[in-house]
C-alpha cells in the first residue's frame, strides 16, 4: 500500500497494484467486518483523490478520522517504510501477551490461533477483533503508538478473543438491555484491567507495573 500511495504521489498511480492490494484477504476481512460503513469501492475512491480532499468535505466518519493520517503518510512514505520493525514482533512478546490475555478468564479457556493483521487501516479503529483476526492499523501505530503500548494493545485484544469464545452466541439474542450492559462492561472491563492496567478512583491497578498502558491516564 505504501508503494501505491508513492506511485499516487508522483502521479502514476498504479491501479493493478490497488487491485491486487484491495483483494488480499486481510482487506477482505476489514471490508467484511465494516459492511456499508466503508465498502471495497467507496475506500478505493477515497485513495485515489485524498490527497486534494478538505476533511470537511469527506461524508464517511471513518475515512474522515483516518484522513489526517493518510495525507501524513502521502507526503513521508519513506518514514512509514522505516517504521515497519514495528510489525516483526518477537516470538517471545507475543507468548507472554498471550499469557497476559488468559488473565481474569477461566483458566481452562483455550485460545485457538489468533490472526494478527497489520494493515493501512479502513476505519477509524487502531486495533479490533472480527472472529479469529486481531487488527492493527500502521499508520496510527506509526504515528501515535509506542512499542509498550501496541504490546499492551495485542494482550487486550487477544483477550476479547478469549472472551468471545466463552459466550454462546444464541444467547446474545435472550439477553435484555441491562443483561447487555453487564457483558459489554465485563468484556471491555477485564480487558482493560488486566492486559493495560486500567487504574481509576475507584479502582486500582492490579500490579506493580506501569498503569494506564495505552490508555488516557486522565479519562481513568
Amino acid at each position: 500500500m505504501i508503494d501505491f500511495i508513492v506511485s499516487l504521489k508522483k502521479g502514476n498511480a498504479n491501479l493493478e497494484l490497488l487491485e491486487d492490494i484491495l483483494t488480499h484477504p486481510d482487506y477482505a476481512m476489514e471490508f467484511n467486518r465494516y459492511k456499508e460503513s466503508v465498502t471495497k469501492e467507496g475506500f478505493k475512491s477515497f485513495l485515489l483523490e485524498f490527497p486534494h480532499l478538505k476533511e470537511d468535505e469527506i461524508d464517511n466518519i471513518h475515512l474522515k478520522r483516518h484522513h489526517p493520517f493518510f495525507i501524513d503518510l502521502y507526503h513521508t512514505p519513506e518514514q512509514y517504510k522505516k517504521m515497519l520493525f514495528l510489525i516483526d514482533i518477537p516470538k517471545e512478546v507475543l507468548l507472554d501477551q498471550a499469557e497476559i490475555a488468559k488473565d481474569g478468564l477461566s483458566e481452562t479457556l483455550t485460545i485457538d490461533d489468533v490472526h494478527l493483521v497489520f494493515s493501512i487501516g479502513i476505519g477509524a479503529s487502531f486495533g479490533y477483533v472480527y472472529q479469529q483476526h486481531v487488527h492493527f492499523d500502521f499508520l496510527q501505530l506509526v504515528k501515535e503508538k509506542t512499542k509498550e503500548e501496541l504490546e499492551a494493545s495485542i494482550a487486550h485484544e487477544v483477550h476479547h478473543v478469549g472472551f468471545n469464545n466463552l459466550i454462546e452466541p444464541s444467547i446474545m439474542k435472550k439477553l435484555d438491555l441491562e443483561e447487555l450492559f453487564y457483558l459489554y462492561l465485563s468484556g471491555e472491563g477485564l480487558a482493560v484491567k488486566y492486559c493495560n492496567t486500567a487504574e481509576g478512583y475507584l479502582s486500582k491497578s492490579i500490579n506493580k507495573g506501569p498503569k494506564n498502558v495505552g490508555l488516557d491516564a486522565y479519562s481513568w
